[in-house]
């Protein structure tokens, strides 16, 4: 090891090279111990004082439309209007009566799964899993009200917007119709008058943290896994191999599934009068190729647009349930949707080709698995280790999910064997299960890197350039929110004692429990200046497929 990883696992470099988001975290974290309610304006010298890699135009005065792009998804669309932004246990959305009367209207955000209400005045309450929800939600508040009051001073002069174009309101912004376009799809209001709004009305959040501490959160967790049991009694079936996975609900479903196999003819005719002209064009060039894999992932990718396009939605859901495979929404307390495999009704003949052999050995195993959806930060941790308690351990846990890369190409996938959290300021060394000679037969494109570094970071806001090229220097790749969560719950399971005073926790003589992590590359940061603030894309075709088969692979075959 050397010398500078000696020194961060002594915290000698993480003080500084976190400096800035860690000082700006303090502080919103030491006023909510001392009060209530916080003045999101009492956060923004803190805010400023780093300058973040989503937001290094915050103390400019011009407006800042690529930060908006990213916090207003992640915001109910409501927040225009809002004034006041309570924050409470996610297990107060059924347990406290205060937030059951009419007035509470259910709201959403586009890129976050978090119940929220919104009493349709003023008044916003979003209800927190962890407390990364608090690190992702403050830094947006902060973000949001900033660029909020610059559009209030730059429409100051305004008296009559009924009589102006969305043209030259975007150009008194400083910014193009395109771009306001590209962030005004996230709010309740017409363009005129949300822009009428800014003017009239600079913004003051105030934010009230209740009832906040971690018996809440975990009875919220055990709620939701007591419900999926029950749903789900094959998830208590002792007599057979059980699996733990993080990632989206539809690559494994897509493979093990085989509906866009037995649909091939119908979504090849989709594709190919597709109205994205870089969609057609990949699939035709795949087509002269005459690519299998190519060819299969672009179906998978142009599955849902096929669904609601021909309606059949419903007869893709009977399909999977056919083949075992059963999808969970709604469930309580937690805005998080699973996924249950039973791999014995599975029909290896009519999966994905690149899984075939494993999906016949895990029918044979009788295997089951559970995949979750993508767990925001800490509620991994609490996830896995509850249903280690609830359920039961796990024999082997997979976790596959985008980052932002350091080094590498968007679309790249990395295969972490050290991973650095900023929460604890552990850094854990283990085997990744999933290795590179399991995934390079399946790319065409993407390139596979293994024994990599990753960073877990408290928010993608609370990065700095600063931060970036400091770990960068000491090699490490892959940005994210959640392996660093994990591996701590990971720790547990395999006996091994963490305590504050932990530095460098090594799983490779006690890892008795098969543990994979894949992270595709979402964002180029250092190269293309921003960090997960759009859609991959075309770009991640390859790689979330890959990912896919690769960490099935590594359950059954690797």
């Amino acid at each position: 090891m050397n010398k500078n990883l000696s020194r961060l696992i002594n915290h000698q470099v993480a003080t500084e090279y976190c400096d800035g988001p860690s000082r700006y975290r303090d502080c919103y974290l030491k006023l909510f111990a001392s009060a209530d309610s916080i003045n999101i304006a009492d956060l923004e010298n803190g805010y400023t004082s780093f300058i973040s890699n989503l937001h290094p135009d915050a103390c400019d005065t011009a407006v800042d439309s690529s930060i908006l792009a990213y916090v207003l998804p992640r915001l109910p669309s409501c927040i225009p209007s809002v004034s006041h932004v309570i924050l409470a246990p996610a297990i107060s959305a059924i347990t406290d009566p205060f937030f059951a009367g009419s007035e509470w209207k259910p709201v959403s955000a586009q890129a976050r799964r978090r119940f929220a209400r919104f009493n349709g005045h003023d008044t916003l309450v979003m209800f927190l899993n962890s407390i990364s929800d608090i690190d992702d939600i403050i830094p947006c508040l902060s973000a949001f009200q900033l660029e909020w009051n610059k559009m209030h001073r730059l429409f100051a002069d305004f008296d009559n917007f009924s009589g102006k174009s969305i043209k030259s309101l975007s150009a008194n912004l400083g910014l193009s119709v395109n771009q306001v376009t590209k962030f005004a799809t996230f709010w309740d209001n017409p363009f005129r008058d949300f822009f009428e709004l800014t003017a009239k009305t600079p913004k003051h959040l105030r934010v009230t943290l209740r009832d906040f501490d971690h018996n809440h959160i975990i009875a919220a967790v055990d709620k939701w896994i007591a419900a999926l049991k029950e749903y789900c009694p094959l998830l208590t079936e002792r007599d057979r191999p059980f699996y733990f996975v993080s990632s989206n609900l539809h690559s494994l479903a897509n493979m093990i599934g085989g509906y866009g196999l037995a649909r091939t003819a119908d979504i090849d005719d989709f594709l190919s009068k597709h109205s994205d002209h870089a969609i057609a064009k990949a699939f035709h060039l795949a087509c002269r190729k005459q690519d299998p894999y190519s060819l299969i992932n672009l179906r998978y990718y142009a599955l849902p647009d096929f669904l609601g396009h021909t309606g059949r939605t419903n007869e893709e859901q009977c399909h999977i349930e056919d083949k075992g495979i059963v999808t969970y929404r709604n469930l309580p307390c937690l805005q998080l949707d699973a996924q249950v495999f039973d791999l014995t009704c599975s029909t290896p003949d009519t999966a994905d080709l690149r899984i075939r052999d494993a999906l016949a050995r895990g029918k044979k195993e009788q295997a089951v698995i559970l995949n979750i959806d993508y767990p925001l930060g800490a509620l991994a941790a609490h996830i896995l280790e509850r249903v280690a308690i609830q359920i039961r351990c796990p024999d082997g846990v997979f976790i596959m999910g985008k980052a932002a890369t350091l080094q590498d190409r968007v679309g790249d996938i990395m295969l972490p064997n050290m991973v650095y959290d900023i929460h604890s300021r552990h850094l854990y060394n283990f085997s990744n299960s999933v290795r590179a000679s399991i995934l390079n037969p399946l790319t065409r494109v993407c390139r596979v890197k293994e024994q990599e570094y990753a960073l877990t970071v408290w928010s993608p806001i609370m990065v700095d350039y600063h931060m970036m090229r400091c770990f960068h220097q000491l090699a490490f790749n892959s940005i994210e929110m959640e392996a660093g969560q994990f591996l701590e719950a990971f720790a547990r399971l395999n006996g091994i004692k963490i305590t504050p005073e932990s530095r460098s926790i090594d799983f490779r003589e006690h890892q008795t429990i098969p543990f994979g992590l894949i992270h595709y590359a979402s964002d180029a940061p250092l190269n293309e200046n921003n960090l997960l603030s759009t859609s991959m894309g075309l770009s991640g075709v390859e790689a979330v497929n890959v990912c896919a088969a690769g960490l099935f692979n590594s359950m059954f075959v690797g």
